[in-house]
């Protein structure tokens, strides 16, 4: 069965009864991956993988973070497993940690502690390449791209004539130029190429700067705050030093994050990031509003 559109895209072309089973396609921290599987278990129902694929596709492209391929067509397959109808998913989807929800009264706690945060984060853009060169010391494997699907691994120094047309990078420095991903193939990004975990990055969708500012200097009690990207939309991206870390204890710091309203899809650690002091796709420089070359703490 084929769908046309009629301005509203193939999701609006869908009959009113799917429609109001799928609900609203979520903004990026308010479920968007249980919603593909959603999807994925309600249209498979009706269509043919194909298009269940571009109809999922479409409805994320602007949900607020980048929705890769394999993140649909692993829902899709999973969605035939048996334990599909139940409402946790399949396996491999409930083995996946839970996050928690936002904690409201705790936001506004924070917003109250920390009232002239936004201040301090100003609007000073600092060096791009002076801030790189401190974040990724010693010219290691660093992997940056234009387009979260075109990432390459190569020396720091190595992007010294284009990173500033760059819009992405991993926040930890990698082992290799590339790596297997978990399909067994060749990859320039994947957890197997990247090194251990240097920065937490920390981003938000639901809140306003002010409250955003507010809960970075918060989240600097718990590990250090070493830069504040703005993401040349409408967040601040909270770079938090993390080295010698244990996972356990980076876990800890992001379920605190989350509760408070950052984004949990920067926890993967080959998850690319906003490139402090690159350039968004429509042109808008990702400028470095805060940068502690000692990564120490600042507001504990």
């Amino acid at each position: 069965m084929k769908i046309t559109t009629h301005g509203g895209g193939l999701f609006g072309d869908l009959p009113v009864n799917l429609r109001r089973r799928l609900g609203l396609p979520p903004k990026s921290g308010d479920g968007v991956h249980r919603w593909i599987f959603k999807a994925a278990c309600i249209l498979k129902e009706h269509y043919q993988q194909p298009l269940v694929f571009r109809v999922i596709r479409e409805a994320v492209s602007e949900c607020g973070r980048s929705v890769h391929d394999r993140e649909i067509s692993d829902a899709i397959a999973a969605s035939d497993h048996p334990a599909s109808q139940s409402q946790e998913g399949p396996p491999a989807f409930r083995s996946k940690p839970r996050w928690p929800e936002t904690d409201w009264a705790m936001v506004r706690k924070v917003v109250e502690d920390h009232p002239d945060a936004e201040d301090f984060f100003g609007g000073i853009e600092l060096n791009g390449w002076s801030v790189l060169q401190r974040l990724f010391p010693g010219n290691p494997l660093v992997c940056m791209g234009d387009d979260i699907r075109r990432m390459e691994t190569k020396p720091l120094e190595a992007w010294r004539d284009s990173w500033r047309k760059m819009q992405f990078v991993v926040p930890s420095p990698m082992n290799a130029l590339t790596g297997v991903n978990q399909k067994g193939e060749k990859s320039n990004r994947c957890l197997d190429n990247t090194g251990k975990c240097r920065f937490a990055v920390v981003e938000f969708d639901k809140h306003p700067e002010d409250v955003q500012a507010a809960i970075h200097a918060h989240l600097d009690s718990r590990l250090p705050l070493s830069a504040v990207v703005h993401s040349g939309g409408k967040s601040l991206h909270g770079w938090y030093y993390a080295e010698n870390r244990t996972e356990s204890e980076l876990r800890l710091f992001m379920e605190h994050a989350v509760r408070l309203g950052a984004d949990p899809a920067t926890w993967p650690r080959c998850q690319a990031v906003r490139l402090p002091g690159g350039m968004r796709s429509n042109g808008v420089t990702q400028a470095i509003r805060f940068f502690n070359p000692g990564y120490g703490g600042l507001f504990s």
